[in-house]
């Protein structure tokens, strides 16, 4: 799946000025256009890797903060 077809960044810098805030939302790309949305939120992050190297190559993934997000649809 391509989140490009299904997600929109427009709010991308407005959101990174959030103080705190760890990880972007995936906000879905008709959100925008409609007055009602639904917020579903979760996350589920952990260092799946049993190796040192390839733990160190995951937390850097799991540090981004596009990496675990929220979904409006």
């Amino acid at each position: 799946m391509q989140l490009e077809n299904h997600c929109t960044y427009e709010l991308d810098n407005l959101l990174l000025s959030i103080e705190n805030l760890k990880y972007l939302p995936w906000i879905g790309k008709q959100a925008l256009n409609t007055r009602e949305s639904k917020l579903i939120i979760g996350e589920s992050v952990y260092n799946w890797e049993k190796e040192a190297e390839k733990r160190k190559i995951a937390q850097i993934k799991l540090e981004k903060n596009d990496f675990a997000s929220s979904y409006c649809l």
